[in-house]
């Protein structure tokens, strides 16, 4: 996992899965920004 590059992590996320919202109506998206907002990864550097 690349912590440090959250351009990477980002990407990684979306190679397995989709924009499409999950069974809790969440989105890749909305995964990375909640997981950027607790291990401290700047999500605006993307």
């Amino acid at each position: 996992m690349c912590y440090g590059n959250p351009q990477q992590t980002l990407t990684e996320i979306l190679k397995v899965r989709r924009l499409e919202p999950d069974r809790y109506g969440h989105t890749a998206l909305d995964n990375f920004e909640h997981f950027c907002a607790y291990s401290g990864c700047d999500a605006s550097i993307q």
